[in-house]
Parts: structure tokens; C-alpha cells; sequence
């Protein structure tokens, strides 16, 4: 190894940070359910702020912008503050964009068991990325199934959000945290 070359992996290794620390949640999020916006917020415990990149495409008619949407109003309901975005190419070349864009910040990416292998180069390169966390996210409600959501909003059942919303458990019962204006919003985002 060159001595230049050894110098500056020794620099990047110390390399103080910025002192925020963020937390990416990169997904298609079609749409954005209570699983999604509970990893979010497990996420957020280890962070000062968070960023949600939106996979572009489109399931079964639900697309971004009404992703988007939903998660604008989610966001009112987290703990911190959040950025949402609608990724460029993808949600997972979008988050490895921002650490390189941002490599003197701490930086916590949540990843479900399926998206280990995406983000295995952080792993792979720690030298390269050494504010960067990979947080293995526990299954959130029951790992709602977003193709299940999706059948119930093509069905246009106006009962689909119901399964869906973010909720919190309240004297030994479960009960909807979004507010009732902000569940109809969410419906007519959705055409139920």
C-alpha cells in the first residue's frame, strides 16, 4: 500500500463528524403503511433527523407522488423532523448518494432482512463510509403485506386505510394516531 494511500484511509477512519446524525429509510412504499412508518420511527432513536427516498415506479396503480403524499402526512406525526423524496433512480443508489455527497456525517440506514445484501458495500468499505450504520429493522405489525394493501385499494374498499394507518396503543387498546381529517386525506390521496 502506498504511503499516501494508508494516510488517508488512517484520516478517513478518525475523521471527526459533523455531530447530526440522519436516518434513511429507503423504499418503494406503495403505499407507506404503519410498519413503514414505525421503522421510521425505531430509526429515529438513533438519529436527529430522517430522510424517506421513495422508489419512483408504480404497484397496482398506487405511484410516488401519492406515496409521497401519505408520507407528508405521516411526517406530522413522528418524533423528529423528515425529508421526503422521491428517489431519482433508485431508493437504495439514492442513499448511497447522499453518503457520498455527505461523508462527514453520521448516517443510520434502516434495512429490512430482504435488504441486507443492498447495502452490503457500507459493510464491505467501512473504511471508506466509517459514519455510516446499516440498522437491521425488527418486523414492524405483523409485517403487513403491501401487496394485501394494494388488493384492498384496487377493490376501492373505503375500509382499506383502516388496515393500514399508523396507530397507538392507548390503555390496553389499539387506536389510529392520524387525525380523522388527516385519515380522509389520505383516502382521497388513494381514490377510496
Amino acid at each position: 500500500m502506498k504511503f499516501d494511500v494508508f494516510v488517508e484511509s488512517l484520516i478517513s477512519k478518525f475523521k471527526p463528524s459533523s455531530g447530526k446524525t440522519v436516518a434513511i429509510l429507503p423504499g418503494g412504499f406503495k403505499p407507506p403503511h404503519k410498519g413503514h412508518f414505525n421503522a421510521l420511527n425505531y430509526l429515529l432513536d438513533e438519529a436527529d433527523t430522517g430522510i424517506v427516498f421513495i422508489g419512483k415506479g408504480v404497484r397496482d396503480g398506487v405511484d410516488a407522488d401519492q406515496s409521497k403524499q401519505i408520507w407528508n402526512i405521516y411526517k406530522n406525526y413522528l418524533r423528529k423532523p423528515v425529508e421526503i423524496h422521491i428517489a431519482d433512480k433508485t431508493p437504495v443508489v439514492s442513499t448511497y448518494e447522499y453518503a457520498d455527497e455527505h461523508p462527514d456525517q453520521n448516517i443510520v440506514v434502516g434495512a429490512g432482512p430482504e435488504d441486507e445484501k443492498r447495502f452490503k458495500y457500507f459493510k464491505d468499505n467501512i473504511e471508506k463510509y466509517p459514519l455510516v450504520k446499516v440498522i437491521n429493522i425488527p418486523a414492524m405489525n405483523d409485517r403487513i403485506s403491501g401487496t394485501a394493501v394494494r388488493t384492498s385499494i384496487c377493490k376501492k374498499d373505503p375500509k382499506a386505510v383502516d388496515c393500514f394507518i399508523p396507530t397507538e396503543h392507548n390503555k390496553g387498546s389499539e387506536q389510529d394516531l392520524l387525525s380523522a381529517s388527516d385519515k380522509k386525506k389520505i383516502k382521497d390521496i388513494l381514490k377510496l
